[in-house]
């Protein structure tokens, strides 16, 4: 029996490798689509090296579009071999390779240069809206295989009409669980995700893959960006609970920036993950740039360990050292920390040299221990050689603040190198420097190894009072084009009002309280003396006696602070219906420069009933009295009266007897109390209302006339 199960899984293999063809191109089929169509399940079209404007779909085929990287391991095919989606018959289509039909995982795209693919249009499924996603590949609710390409210059920031966003620069994967391995993923940019975006997957792999020189930014006015520069991961799939598996990658130099609309813009430089389950271990994150938060923003059931995180990171094994790359391709120098220090379980050991066991093999370095990074880990392997440095300033201005005629004072202005190489600012050059008052303290040139920071000292020292306004640039050897850096200051003495806070929240008052009192604190943070106004404006608050602001008028010095007290009387108050009251609060500066007008803020909320102490308590009995005034629009007042203790109801009806709002409902002592009714959101006509009390009821009829 054991030898008729053996033969039938021969038999069955040399079925199915005689069945499987090979289609090349341009040999057989000029464009790769056309090979794809005439494909089956087991086939492989084999591309020879050229540049082939397409954008190709994969509808549904286990099958294997490779370059002769496939067949000869050797890299310069990966350059040679060019999908160019720039040209898309649709521009709703735009991505360089889709999986959208169910592929697997034997469905794999491999030694290629992805590039010029401007995303495609597709309809979230989970309602959240339609995105322009996928710049070189979408797959949707598709498992395919990715490896060993070079995804690089490609987007996703096109936003037609009824578009929401758009992300995914590099790649978006939704649904399913995708395997990437062993690329290169480079100089993508989106509005999320600049180099990958994984959306609801349950299962995927990435491994062994260089992240970098990714952006995430705001392409469009008004569009929400979401952040992840390099990697955005968004929820998981409830129908699959296998945890993502972010692994052993170099996420380097990616940036994100975007506006103010969304909690994620502008965060997560290098990888941003929402509520995903999630296995983030033996990766570097270093030298990403964000406006925002960290490198680094995982939130969700994720395992974190083992990663070299510039900023630091709590969990097992995790370092904070520079990686010490070399100058190419981000490999690890022989003194990096990051080599032998990934996990140290044998199931993550980098591959072994042949006759030499325990000796990791190139690019892994050192024993077979995992290497933290990109080549590191069982899948270890070289890649393409780039070698660009790429410097820039995450500042485009700095301001030596106010320095009086005499003195001087220095800021640093940083520059960081995303690039794979040593890169060098040669020389710089201000655009005026009156009477040389400016000045360079750091030697320049200077030079910047790959992934490692810098900064460059300068010095003002001016000598008469004056405003600063100059340019600074650097020359950097990569470039062409100087980076420029604003510069200002001020040499003329002047006070510099701030405030502590800019809104105090006094929160819930009761009513009947007769004083409640706030204070906040004015700053003179300048080098003169200020005359400072303080009022307000009434808003919706009436009378004006209601509140007060002290002092009103004074005089602050320098470096000093003075304390500013708000006070309200709440059962002073004409209630607006609303109950919850916002008070602008003016602080001018009569001497001051540039702003000379602050806002600050105070919100409180009254709550309660009004207590009428008009009346002696022992000649009280239950009444309810007409509402005034009668007709209303829209406020009108009810008074009532109870002789004693107890539960009090009062409500309002309309004339089919529907309850229209519950005024009162609580235990109050004995006396006169008054409430207010607001009816601007009902509709002219007849109501009633019903006071109950100890036993006591009565009716009465208002009307809204509007």
């Amino acid at each position: 029996m054991r030898t008729l199960t053996i033969f039938l899984f021969l038999f069955l293999s040399v079925c199915i490798q005689v069945s499987s063809a090979t289609k090349n191109v341009p040999a057989d089929y000029s464009k790769i689509q056309l090979a794809i169509n005439a494909s089956i399940n087991g086939d492989t079209v084999l591309v020879s090296p050229g540049t082939y404007f397409e954008n190709i779909n994969f509808k549904g085929k286990k099958i294997i579009v490779a370059s002769l990287f496939l067949t000869t391991g050797n890299y310069s095919y990966i350059n040679s071999t060019i999908i160019n989606g720039s040209t898309p018959s649709n521009p709703d289509t735009g991505s360089c390779i889709i999986f959208a039909n169910k592929e697997d995982s034997t469905s794999v795209i491999e030694g290629f240069t992805l590039t010029g693919g401007t995303g495609t249009k597709w309809i979230d499924e989970h309602g959240a809206g339609t995105y322009v996603e996928g710049g070189a590949i979408l797959s949707a609710l598709a498992s395919p295989t990715i490896k060993f390409n070079l995804i690089i210059n490609n987007e996703a920031i096109r936003i037609p009409a009824g578009i929401s966003s758009a992300g995914g620069g590099g790649l978006r994967c939704g649904d399913a669980a995708p395997h990437i391995l062993n690329n290169i993923i480079m100089s993508n940019r989106g509005m999320y995700g600049g180099g990958i975006t994984l959306n609801y997957c349950g299962g995927a792999v990435v491994k062994n893959n260089i992240i970098v020189q990714n952006k995430v930014f705001q392409a469009v006015a008004g569009i929400s960006t979401f952040g992840g520069g390099g990697i955005w991961i968004n929820a998981r799939n409830a129908a699959n609970s296998f945890p993502n598996i972010v692994e052993n990658n170099t996420i380097v130099g990616n940036m994100s920036s975007g506006d103010p609309l969304t909690g994620s813009s502008g965060i997560g430089g290098g990888i941003w993950a929402g509520t995903s389950i999630l296995q983030f271990n033996n990766n570097i994150v270093w030298n990403n740039l964000q406006v925002s938060g960290h490198q680094v923003e995982i939130t969700g059931s994720s395992t974190i360990t083992y990663n070299d995180f510039e900023e630091g990171a709590s969990g097992n094994g995790n370092i904070s050292l520079n990686p010490s790359f070399t100058d190419s391709s981000f490999y690890l120098s022989g003194s990096s920390p990051c080599i032998d220090a990934g996990n140290p379980s044998a199931s993550y050991n980098d591959p072994p040299q042949i006759g030499n066991p325990n000796l990791a093999e190139l690019p892994s370095k050192g024993t077979v221990r995992n290497d933290i990074g990109a080549y590191g880990g069982p899948a270890s392997s070289f890649t393409l050689s780039f070698s660009q440095s790429f410097i820039l300033s995450p500042v485009s201005a700095a301001s030596f603040g106010l320095i009086l005629p005499g003195g001087n004072k220095s800021i640093y202005i940083p520059f960081a190198n995303l690039g794979a190489a040593k890169g060098k600012i040669d020389s710089l050059h201000f655009y005026q420097n009156l009477n040389s008052e400016l000045s360079c303290l750091t030697p320049v040139p200077l030079q910047i190894s790959p992934g490692n920071n810098d900064s460059l000292t300068f010095k003002w020292s001016p000598v008469q009072q004056r405003t600063l306004i100059d340019t600074v640039y650097f020359f950097i050897n990569s470039s062409t084009v100087p980076v420029k850096i604003s510069l200002a200051g001020s040499s003329i003495p002047t006070p510099n009002i701030q405030l502590d806070v800019t809104q105090l929240d006094m929160g819930t008052i009761n009513v009947n309280t007769s004083i409640k009192d706030t204070s906040f604190y004015v700053y003179n943070l300048g080098t003169a003396f200020d005359s400072v106004v303080v009022a307000f404006n009434l808003g919706n608050i009436n009378p004006k006696t209601a509140i007060s602001v002290s002092p009103s008028l004074f005089k602050i010095l320098p470096a000093d602070s003075q304390k500013i007290t708000f006070s309200v009387s709440p059962s002073s108050i004409i209630r607006s219906g609303f109950d919850i009251y916002t008070q602008p609060i003016l602080i001018t500066s009569k001497f001051g420069s540039g702003q000379t007008i602050f806002s600050k803020s105070i919100r409180f909320h009254l709550t309660g009933v009004l207590a009428v102490q008009n009346e002696s308590s022992d000649k009280l009995t239950f009444q309810l009295n007409q509402n005034y005034p009668n007709p209303f629009n829209p406020l009108t007042m009810i008074k009532f009266s109870i002789p004693s203790d107890g539960r009090v109801v009062l409500k309002v009806y309309n004339v089919l007897g529907r309850l229209i709002s519950v005024l009162v409902n609580g235990d109050f002592f004995k006396g006169n109390y008054s409430v207010e009714f607001n009816g601007l959101n009902l509709p002219s006509g007849i109501y009633f209302y019903k006071l109950e009390s100890g036993g006591y009821s009565d009716i009465k009829k208002l009307v809204l006339l509007k």
